[in-house]
């Protein structure tokens, strides 16, 4: 699993990393556009986005043949709806609002093998594999998948150290619309409440080893804050406000 293998040894570096979230339109040509673009990563929603299995699998497909790391949100994080995800071919999980560590041991079921978890392998997540002997999928696929929990609920935030502490988390993540919500902060960064939260879910990482995955459209400000995994949001909305800014001047 080369992409993933390459990107956490980025992380590792505390080199930045960029990506961008597929939330309202995916085609495989993306592909091409993250790449040229200088994007890591690109992360593929179905917790919203409305895609059909067979673009995703061609999506993560042409990720392993390009190098780019292509994640997946699930939609939901029961066993049977992760294990149908990874066999779609990604090399990570965006996993929305996890609460507890019970919910990652499910996940790691759903990623090993036995007989350390309950995975069967099938789809076009055994692509990845040069054979199917456990010693083979343990090695190139399990060492470097990579997890990523979102902190997006007030228990999340009250398990955070625990999260972060869990053995198949490769980094924390924050879900700065729906945490804001449950902390009543309305996207206010200023909120005391919210920035207290900020702060324990980076303290709960960096006491774990792990970095913090963080999303929003002006990455040079996440950077400058010591942020280095990082996020756009859906190309449509990027696409939107590009068209906008062309369209004012014209109006105006």
């Amino acid at each position: 699993m080369e992409p993933a293998r390459k990107l956490k040894e980025k992380l590792d570096r505390g080199d930045t990393v960029a990506g961008m979230l597929m939330v309202d339109h995916l085609w495989p040509l993306v592909v091409d556009v993250a790449i040229n673009a200088g994007l890591d990563y690109i992360i593929i929603c179905l917790e919203h986005g409305a895609y059909d299995p067979q673009t995703v699998t061609h999506v993560c497909t042409l990720g392993r043949h390009t190098g780019l790391a292509v994640f997946i949100r699930p939609a939901a994080n029961d066993f049977r709806t992760l294990s149908r995800t990874i066999d779609m071919g990604p090399c990570g999980m965006l996993l929305a609002a996890i609460e507890g560590t019970q919910e990652l041991d499910v996940v790691r079921d759903a990623i090993q093998m036995p007989p350390r978890g309950r995975r069967r392998p099938g789809g076009l997540g055994n692509r990845w594999v040069s054979d199917f002997n456990y010693a083979t999928w343990k090695r190139q696929v399990e060492a470097d998948f990579i997890i990523v929990p979102q902190i997006e609920t007030r228990k999340g935030l009250e398990n955070v150290a625990a999260i972060a502490s869990h053995e198949i988390v490769t980094a924390m993540g924050i879900g700065p619309y729906d945490l804001s919500m449950a902390l009543g902060a309305d996207l206010n960064p200023e909120h005391r409440q919210f920035a207290q939260a900020l702060q324990d879910i980076r303290q709960a990482s960096e006491a774990a080893g792990k970095t913090v995955w963080r999303i929003g459209p002006d990455l040079s400000d996440l950077a400058a804050q010591g942020f280095n995994f990082l996020c756009l949001g859906d190309p449509m909305y990027l696409l939107t406000e590009a068209i906008r800014r062309k369209l004012t001047p014209t109006r105006g």
